[in-house]
């Protein structure tokens, strides 16, 4: 088989079903997914913010990037890592690392685009915090009266 088609390697990975003609046959067809081609960075004002940005598109590698974006995903290895093929390369990829990383970049970009949270005007509309801290000590106090009544129950 020529693997330096795109999803070969995943053929050669996964069993083929009887039913198909021949392995050729079972080569992945990319399948047009909508997605942005770069998340666009959201108005920020704080320079820290810009500076964290700045040092993460410094330090970004667009090759890696694009392979990725690319990939075929060949199979999961473990509960930790997954096997990708990027073009003739096969990559394993670390679920958890991989996920910080994207989503901390996701984050940056991102920061300062939420809406600020309103908690009233002072009036009808307002929200009592002092009323909802002293129900979520009440609710604290009951749970460990009633782990303690459980403790008691089961001891006697």
């Amino acid at each position: 088989a020529d693997l330096s088609q795109p999803g070969a390697f995943a053929v050669q990975c996964t069993c083929v079903p009887s039913t198909m003609a021949s392995p050729a046959a079972a080569v992945m067809v990319k399948k047009p997914v909508v997605r942005p081609k770069r998340v666009i960075p959201t108005p920020c004002s704080y320079s820290s913010i810009g500076s964290l940005r700045r040092r993460v598109n410094k330090h970004l590698d667009n090759e890696l990037a694009k392979d990725l974006r690319e990939a075929y995903f060949v199979g999961v290895v473990s509960r930790f890592r997954s096997l990708v093929q990027c073009n003739e390369r096969l990559v394993m990829i670390h679920h958890l690392e991989l996920a910080k990383e994207l989503f901390y970049q996701l984050a940056l970009a991102r920061f300062g685009g939420a809406t600020m949270a309103q908690l009233g005007n002072g009036g009808v509309d307002a929200i009592d915090i002092e009323a909802i801290i002293a129900q979520a000590l009440q609710l604290e106090d009951e749970l460990v009266l009633l782990s303690a009544e459980e403790g008691n129950d089961k001891l006697g």
